[in-house]
């Protein structure tokens, strides 16, 4: 637990600002952005993005900023070349939203992620589009996949931390989704399973999946939780035993 508060404090106190570069190991390449740290597989290439945030952390001009909604404001993806984006492009500017960490930042899951809907026109309208859960598995699938390199050697210890945040975030915007049931929630009890295998950086980390998967079960399954005590336990930022044997009891039936 201790290497998880120094890498979450490093994050917040080291700059996040850095030039968007590759780093290829093993065939497989890693975006090491502004904000976080995720890696990209063949079927989802590097791509040339038509439009980046004009203003990030670590600029002076984001350092001007005296409130969240000046921040927000100057975050936002203009009309036209919103409607113009694929859902592709969309997708991975959304991941680099400056402001995405800041879902982890409140009393509970719903309450970040609702600001996020509230706050930023680029994933209200990535949401709004068919593609948009089957683009954010394809992020999550190469996350999961690649688990094992997080203690790569030519990761520092601000990027695992970075690559261990993306993957809640996924889960986190995955809880979200309106379609693809079934493929999202064997995803997600895939990255649970991967996640018990390294404690050292997951373990705080399993509620975000256990907190996707609750929403999703809760989709596809509207008397699944009929019999629980507490239904809104199911949706908590931390979970006793009893709960998650329940999420994951539902889990293993509904993909089967």
């Amino acid at each position: 637990m201790k290497k998880i508060y120094v890498i979450i404090v490093s994050i917040f106190l080291v700059s996040c600002a850095q030039n968007i570069q590759e780093l290829e190991i093993q065939n497989v390449q890693f975006i090491k952005g502004a904000n976080f740290f995720y890696c990209i597989d063949s079927k989802f290439q590097t791509i040339e993005l038509p439009w980046d945030y004009p203003v990030k952390p670590g600029m002076e001009e984001w350092k001007q900023f005296q409130s969240n909604k000046e921040m927000t404001d100057a975050c936002q993806i203009p009309e036209k070349i919103l409607s113009s984006l694929s859902t592709k492009e969309l997708t991975a500017i959304c991941l680099q939203y400056p402001l995405l960490i800041s879902m982890f930042a409140t009393n509970t899951p719903d309450i970040g992620i609702d600001a996020l809907f509230n706050e930023f026109n680029g994933i209200r309208e990535l949401f709004k589009r068919n593609g948009a859960s089957k683009e954010l598995l394809g992020w999550y699938n190469c996350q999961i996949r690649n688990y094992s390199l997080i203690n790569h050697k030519d990761f520092s210890e601000i990027e695992n931390g970075r690559f261990a945040i993306s993957i809640s975030i996924l889960e986190y915007l995955l809880s979200r989704a309106t379609d693809n049931y079934k493929e999202i929630l064997k995803n997600l009890v895939v990255g649970y399973e991967t996640k018990l295998k390294y404690p050292d950086y997951f373990i705080s980390g399993l509620n975000y999946n256990l907190f996707s998967r609750a929403h999703i079960i809760d989709n596809m399954c509207k008397k699944c939780f009929d019999d629980v005590p507490e239904k809104g336990s199911l949706f908590a930022v931390f979970y006793l035993k009893e709960t998650i044997d329940i999420i994951n009891k539902l889990s293993y039936q509904l993909i089967k």
